[in-house]
Parts: structure tokens; C-alpha cells; sequence
């Protein structure tokens, strides 16, 4: 997931400068931000992920 709420309601695009949690849009549960390495290792990705 790219797009995350703050609890204020306001979106978050995931990025090295995101905070570490925030809340999902559509369940409403708490997402962790989350980075991995695209296949070619020069580039991170930045992604949210629901913590359960």
C-alpha cells in the first residue's frame, strides 16, 4: 500500500520521511512503513503493511 491516513485523517504517501506507523484507509487498523530493495539494488521502495 502506498497511500496511508494519519490519525488528524490526513494522507501519507509512503517515504523515507513518513512516519513509522499510520492508519489504513479502508480497515482502519494500525500499518507499519516498510522498505525493501527493487531488483536491480540501486533504488529503495517505501511501503505500508498491516502490523497483524
Amino acid at each position: 500500500m502506498k497511500v496511508a491516513q494519519l490519525p488528524d485523517g490526513t494522507a501519507v504517501e509512503a517515504s523515507e520521511n513518513a512516519p513509522q506507523q499510520a492508519i489504513c484507509p479502508h480497515c482502519g487498523t494500525v500499518l507499519l512503513l516498510r522498505q525493501r530493495r527493487t531488483m536491480n539494488k540501486s533504488v529503495i521502495a517505501f511501503y505500508w503493511r498491516h502490523s497483524q
